[in-house]
């Protein structure tokens, strides 16, 4: 989860090296990464068109504009972060499971 103030621009693109870091690390691809914009009730000084930018060129799993004032999305994109994380975990474990399988079907015992 990366998060940034909707009336702070420049705490949007300080996230860059965060991402660039999170990518050259991570190993799998399980773990979703969301964009938190926070105080969505504040005056906004990044557009939706600039979140939704952002979002596509990191190729992040999506975004919540949210606002702790008015409890408005809070839950909502925390649900949404673990239901995706369990989601990628039982496709990486299939995944796993059919390499498995191919690896047993190509081998003979004589």
């Amino acid at each position: 989860m990366l998060c940034c103030s909707v009336n702070d621009r420049q705490s949007l693109y300080d996230l860059e090296i965060d991402i660039e870091t999170i990518y050259r690390e991570k190993k799998t691809n399980i773990l979703p990464i969301y964009l938190i914009v926070m105080k969505g009730d504040l005056e906004r000084k990044i557009t939706r068109r600039e979140i939704r930018h952002f979002v596509e060129k990191y190729k992040l799993d999506g975004y919540y504009i949210t606002s702790a004032k008015f409890k408005h999305n809070c839950d909502e994109a925390y649900l949404r972060m673990v239901s995706l994380t369990i989601y990628k975990s039982e496709k990486l474990e299939l995944e796993t499971l059919e390499k498995l399988e191919s690896r047993s079907k190509k081998c003979c015992i004589a």
